[in-house]
């Protein structure tokens, strides 16, 4: 879908609107970038929107960048993202993944999810968390900080089987 060049505007919202009642959703993102050279900025901004549009589960995405702003010598610069996703969950990691600004579900109204469909999202929010924690921490701790936090790592991951395991006996 991302290949939409050649597609009216009315022949692109019928699409969506077919995607959405198939379990697609789709929202507006807004993401920000600063630095101290204007086309730097607008530049990583259009690089940024180029590799969302290739995230898994992005069915399509566009976006609007604003002219970068001056102040102190330092430029900033937004982006409002309009983003398809196969389902809200590609949402829920884009999001953790690239911590947007301000977010907004345009369709559909309302999303129903199975038990299923839920744990599976809180699954993969702490997963995210859990990779987003575990870089920032193996580039800081050092020593035996960072063994005594690798260890911790792995009681956890036996935790999280042992409970799985546990589950699927019940």
């Amino acid at each position: 879908m991302n290949d939409l060049k050649n597609v009216s505007e009315s022949e692109l919202k019928e699409l969506i609107n077919k995607a959405c009642e198939r379990g697609a959703v789709l929202a507006l993102f807004h993401f920000d970038a600063h630095g101290r050279d204007a086309e730097g900025v607008r530049n990583a901004l259009v690089d940024f929107l180029d590799k969302i549009s290739k995230e898994k589960g992005v069915l399509y995405c566009t976006g609007e960048i604003t002219p970068p702003l001056e102040k102190d010598g330092y430029y900033s610069s937004t982006t409002e993202a309009k983003i398809l996703g196969d389902k809200f969950e590609t949402l829920l990691i884009l999001s953790l993944k690239y911590g947007p600004i301000a977010t907004e579900i345009l369709q559909p109204s309302s999303i129903k999810l199975s038990i299923d469909e839920m744990q599976g999202l809180l699954v993969d929010a702490s997963q995210v968390t859990q990779e987003y924690t575990e870089y920032i921490l193996k580039n800081i701790l050092k020593g035996e900080e960072k063994e005594n936090y690798h260890k911790k790592l792995e009681l956890r991951a036996e935790a999280g089987k042992k409970i799985v395991e546990e589950k699927k006996l019940d």
